[in-house]
């Protein structure tokens, strides 16, 4: 198979395990495995300066779900916010847009 359609057979998985109210039917340890390895690829893209949206069909992560998963994966890897924010503010990965966005305001 390839990797549109695991993508889609994982996304149309984890959608059924929504609305059945059955987030037991994905292990933890599965869900972690591809968290993983999808956040490195993620982070690498990013990295190279393409963010890709995150969307899916008719489906947009909300901002809620977005700040519950930042937070989660800030506490497992044992990193502050503001030790976030003083990466963010050493590194243009992540901020990228606001560098555009300020040249963009510039002129």
């Amino acid at each position: 198979m390839d990797f549109a359609g695991l993508a889609a057979a994982f996304a149309d998985r984890c959608d059924a395990s929504l609305e059945a109210n059955s987030l037991s039917a994905i292990a933890d340890e599965d869900l972690s495995r591809a968290l993983v390895a999808a956040i490195r690829v993620f982070a690498a893209k990013a990295q190279a300066g393409v963010t890709p949206a995150l969307t899916h069909g008719n489906h947009a992560l909300a901002a809620t779900d977005g700040a519950i998963f930042a937070t989660a994966v800030l506490e497992a890897v044992g990193i502050e916010v503001f030790e976030l924010a003083a990466w963010q503010a050493c590194s243009n990965v992540g901020s990228r847009r606001h560098i555009h966005e300020d040249a963009r305001s510039e002129q």
